[in-house]
């Protein structure tokens, strides 16, 4: 993954942080000053450290991305067939189509619900297809098969009462014994020829982009019809993205979609958690419960905007009362820059029992998403807190979402800062983990 040296101040700081080096600033600015309680990491924080106080100890706090480096490009859900004015199931005969974008070097997966099974998908290989061969792209037919989750048990293709179709209400039916994803042959457990299953083509639509195009196959069989459901499509880069044939369901949403046709659950998580993504410079504060937002009430409008649109931290830290601070220079480096997927900010930290830390850090692959943690306690009485805290993934309520790593409002992309359509909703938790702390008492 490449590093990249951006200025802190204002938007320019992720504006580049996916597009390589040659877009780093020659001279970048220096990190704003840090608190006169807490060093931002770099090779001047040894001296800058300043001595704690008799009654407080000092804490080291990393911020880690420990985000999963799964290497997607673009999440999407398809769910209105071709014909329809809304979503709906793909019926025998009927087909989804959608577009997608893609360089040389991608792959494509995608799942669909098989309605009349318990937990049976039409996908592509673990592994997803290649896109192009060599520079071309591919035009034309692809392969695809049956997989069995492995998350609730089979009964009878189209008959069976824990079945979509007939099930009293979504997540029904015994677990399967077998835990495994696993290829379901055509001609085994009821299955007609793949031919009167379904047709997947890919067709290049120039400059980069595809119509991908799943037709419902069921009407020529002979046998068992079934609709397909609205499902989740991916691209990326190496890696398999929805699953592993031999291991158990990833437990992120496939279930959702194979038992139950529900895609949101399975692209809400790839989205927030799936799209590598850096982190920006951030913030922390010693203070109450709530010093950064109030969780269901909009954004108050001193810097949290920024931080979480731009990964601007400057105004919100200027909004803070002290003891305050930003974290700016990823450990091992020498200037500000964003974190990526096994970076970390390190900055530390003077507390007296009592004392509650918050944190946030922008989410650099959205519009306005953040992880943060409000209110955490440094001791539990006189004793010093010691270990590990995930950090909740926030909506800021500022900017209207967009599909992550491809928004053209998203801080890698946008024209400037502040851009994208105002949303003016309450700030709001939102599926997605792997960003923690680590916290560190210090004798």
């Amino acid at each position: 993954m490449r590093r990249l040296l951006v200025p802190i101040a204002a938007a320019a700081l992720v504006a580049a942080a996916c597009t390589g080096p040659d877009t780093a600033t020659d001279t970048p600015p220096t990190a704003p000053a840090p608190s006169p309680t807490a060093t931002s990491p770099g090779p001047t924080s040894p001296e800058t450290e300043a001595e704690p106080m008799d009654d407080t100890v000092r804490f080291v706090v990393r911020v880690e991305n420990a985000t999963d480096a799964l290497d997607l490009r673009a999440v999407g859900v398809f769910s209105t067939p071709e014909g329809g004015s809304g979503p709906g199931p793909a019926l025998p005969g009927g087909s989804y189509a959608f577009d997608l974008t893609a360089a040389p070097g991608d792959r494509l997966s995608f799942a669909t619900m098989f309605v009349q099974s318990n937990d049976l998908v039409l996908a592509t290989p673990p592994g997803g297809i290649a896109l192009y061969d060599g520079d071309a792209p591919i035009d034309g037919e692809v392969p695809v098969a049956v997989w069995d989750v492995g998350t609730e048990a089979d009964q009878p293709l189209g008959e069976g009462t824990d079945q979509a179709p007939r099930q009293s209400g979504p997540d029904t039916g015994a677990d399967d014994p077998d835990p495994r994803v696993r290829r379901v042959e055509p001609g085994t457990a009821g299955l007609p020829p793949m031919s009167e299953l379904a047709a997947v083509t890919v067709k290049p639509t120039g400059d980069g982009t595809f119509r991908v195009t799943i037709r419902n196959a069921t009407d020529t069989s002979m046998g068992l019809q079934s609709p397909f459901a609205p499902g989740v499509f991916v691209v990326h880069g190496d890696g398999e993205p929805l699953f592993t044939e031999g291991e158990p369901d990833r437990g992120v949403g496939l279930e959702a979609l194979a038992e139950d046709g529900d895609p949101t659950v399975l692209a809400a998580r790839l989205s927030d958690g799936g799209v590598t993504s850096p982190i920006a410079p951030g913030v922390w504060v010693l203070d109450g419960e709530g010093p950064l937002f109030t969780e269901g009430a909009p954004d108050r409008g001193v810097g949290l905007e920024a931080l979480a649109e731009d990964g601007d931290p400057s105004r919100l830290v200027d909004a803070l009362d002290p003891p305050s601070g930003a974290f700016a220079i990823p450990d091992g480096a020498e200037a500000p820059a964003p974190a990526f997927p096994g970076d970390a900010y390190v900055f530390t930290v003077e507390a007296a029992p009592g004392d509650l830390l918050s944190v946030a850090t922008m989410l650099v692959q959205s519009n306005d998403r953040f992880f943060a943690i409000q209110g955490l306690p440094l001791f539990d009485g006189d004793t010093p807190f010691e270990g590990t805290v995930d950090l909740t993934l926030w909506d800021a309520g500022t900017e209207v979402d967009q599909p992550a790593g491809t928004g053209p409002d998203q801080a890698p992309r946008q024209a400037g800062p502040d851009t994208g359509e105002t949303q003016n909703g309450p700030v709001t938790s939102v599926p997605g983990t792997g960003v923690r702390l680590v916290i560190t008492p210090q004798p």
